[in-house]
């Protein structure tokens, strides 16, 4: 099975949060970590759901792509891929690409689908909410 994960920033303090994504009946943005939900996988255990908060546009899903190092690469992170032994590199955003029906990089003003497969070296180096400029820079 694979991983369903999503990631979003709280409102109140900046932190990243990495967890399992709940809307709201108001349609607020709740990320809870799998480590409050109990063993048997039927309860969820927090004393303030406020903590959980998120802010709706910091939320991302996981590609289900690791890069070179092992990080998880999310929808909205700034990554870099290197192609053909080190010869080209590109800096883009991770979207989702409707026609491609998969993930892609957004490099200036076109995107290339992401494979998982071995040639592909990608790194992430940041998300556009911490780190515009890398990808100001890039273009």
């Amino acid at each position: 099975m694979r991983d369903i994960i999503f990631r979003g920033k709280r409102n109140y303090n900046g932190e990243w949060l990495e967890g399992s994504l709940i809307i709201s009946n108001l349609g607020k943005p709740y990320i809870y970590p799998k480590e409050i939900i109990e063993q048997d996988g039927h309860h969820i255990r927090f004393d303030d759901d406020g903590s959980f908060f998120v802010d709706p546009e910091t939320v991302g899903q996981f590609t289900g792509i690791l890069d070179k190092n092992g990080v998880k690469i999310f929808e909205n992170d700034i990554i870099k891929n290197t192609y053909a032994n080190n010869h080209i590199e590109h800096i883009g955003m991770v979207l989702w690409h409707e026609k491609a029906c998969g993930w892609g990089m957004g490099i200036k003003g076109f995107a290339i689908r992401m494979s998982k497969h071995k040639n592909n070296k990608y790194e992430v180096m940041g998300n556009i909410f911490d780190n515009l400029e890398l990808l100001m820079e890039a273009k």
